[in-house]
């Protein structure tokens, strides 16, 4: 870890780690362990180092699976906890009720290749996790405690992290029906963000400053507003807080918008973005140029704010649409959703890639992360952005739209279905399938073929 070093950018980090977690789900389904995860609230937006907190959450939550014998049971929560002088800490608690860690190896078990029980094989422990998890959360400035027991009925192992989050543009949405916090700390977060909306964020490069401080206060009332004064200092802002959309000049230094636009639309990161050009150049050449390097929308100046915002919310409640369309479809089909050629062959390939490894035991977001030749964190962003789903949730979709094809057109069992899409726990299978569909899979066959019938009658 010497070398390693804490890089926060700004994020969602709720939604990242559930998708961190359910990742992991064929490894807890194997074993038809049952595994819940809560939250205080549904989101927060902070700085968080999303590379550090991907290791923690997989070196730990693969040590409960490991070490919880089948049909065990674990739990995670994640609380967002905010002091009187409004400095933001993420605390995570995974418990599991599985073999424990005798209290004499406590202290020890976090020291490089130290394994807690001796008779576990080599393959079964390296030692390393929870060594390599202190060290994170060392050189992130943040707290762990260990507590375990080997027998009763508090039989297992709880791990806390304490880890400090960055105060940027942070919004938190509680969620519905949770159990109020009791110490003052807490309450005080609750009261100061419990009215919070999250709201759609919009980066804004235009380099002259009286230009940029009126759009600025224009769309501050509707959206979360970022800036920057050229396209150089957009790109390195588009990286490091991706915007739900871009408002963009023409006419700037060191990167014009043209390029900018351009280099938005290469990049298999960013080119998903809805993009709006705003220039005092109204001419019909300047126009084509702009809408044929992918801009959404061309603007001439002076821009009238109403309209501007109108615009926006129109271009995100399209791309929510079609979002919406993906999860709805039983029937994929990528080039409906796709706005960018770009995108729509990310999708294509993303879907072909799954399909194909549909029967590929422990194919998980690693492996489809790295058959893309994405990072899991911008294949992360990719999908959200164009789907409004996480990796996992993205895999399961994919997984559950197949089984209801198969269900539909085929005489399959359920049982060849399982494994014809993947699944290798009926009752995950089950309970995933009522959640997509509103039916379990007997029903929703049944309900189809009397569909069929009706239709085939003359």
């Amino acid at each position: 870890l010497g070398k390693l070093k804490y890089h926060p950018i700004q994020g969602e980090v709720i939604e990242f780690i559930k998708d961190s977690v359910y990742s992991l789900g064929p490894l807890w389904e194997n074993k038809c362990q049952t595994l819940e995860i809560s939250a205080n609230v549904k989101a927060y937006r902070c700085g968080f180092d999303p590379d550090k907190l991907q290791r923690i959450i997989d070196n730990l939550v693969s040590n409960a699976i490991k070490y919880t014998p089948e049909n065990g049971e674990i739990r995670i929560h994640t609380r967002i906890k905010s002091s009187q002088g409004g400095k933001a800490r993420l605390h995570l608690s995974i418990s599991d009720n599985g073999i424990g860690i005798p209290k004499e190896k406590l202290v020890q078990v976090t020291a490089p290749f130290c394994r807690a029980q001796s008779n576990l094989s080599e393959h079964e422990s390296s030692g390393i996790g929870l060594a390599l998890v202190k060290g994170l959360v060392d050189l992130w400035g943040g707290e762990l405690r260990l507590e375990s027991e080997t027998a009763g009925p508090k039989r297992g192992t709880r791990v806390t992290l304490r880890l400090p989050l960055g105060r940027l543009d942070e919004t938190a949405i509680p969620v519905a029906g949770s159990h109020e916090e009791t110490e003052t700390e807490e309450q005080s977060f609750e009261e100061s963000e419990s009215k919070s909306v999250s709201k759609p964020h919009i980066l804004l490069v235009e380099d002259n400053p009286d230009v940029l401080k009126f759009l600025h206060d224009e769309l501050i009332p509707h959206f979360a507003v970022s800036t920057a004064s050229d396209g150089l200092q957009g790109l390195d802002s588009i990286q490091k807080d991706p915007p739900d959309l871009v408002v963009t000049d023409v006419m700037m230094p060191e990167l014009d918008g043209i390029d900018f636009c351009r280099s938005i639309r290469e990049n298999r990161e960013t080119c998903h973005l809805p993009i709006i050009i705003l220039t005092a150049r109204a001419a019909e050449r300047h126009y084509i140029e702009g809408i044929e390097t992918g801009a959404d929308e061309y603007f001439s100046k002076p821009i009238k704010a109403s309209l501007l915002i109108a615009r926006i919310h129109n271009l995100l409640r399209s791309r929510q649409q079609l979002r919406n369309l993906f999860v709805q479809q039983v029937v994929i089909e990528p080039k409906d959703i796709a706005v960018v050629s770009t995108d729509q062959m990310l999708l294509q390939k993303a879907v072909s890639t799954l399909e194909e490894n549909m029967q590929t035991e422990g194919y998980d977001v690693e492996a489809f992360a790295k058959d893309l030749a994405l990072s899991r964190i911008t294949l992360y962003r990719k999908l959200k952005g164009l789907t409004g789903l996480s990796i996992a949730d993205f895999i399961r979709s994919i997984r559950l739209k197949r089984a209801a094809q198969l269900l539909q057109a085929t005489d399959l069992t359920i049982g060849e279905i399982l494994s014809e899409v993947g699944y290798y726990d009926a009752s995950s299978f089950s309970r995933s399938f009522k959640k997509k569909f509103g039916q379990t899979p007997t029903q929703y066959r049944e309900e189809r073929r009397q569909v069929a019938s009706l239709a085939s009658r003359p």
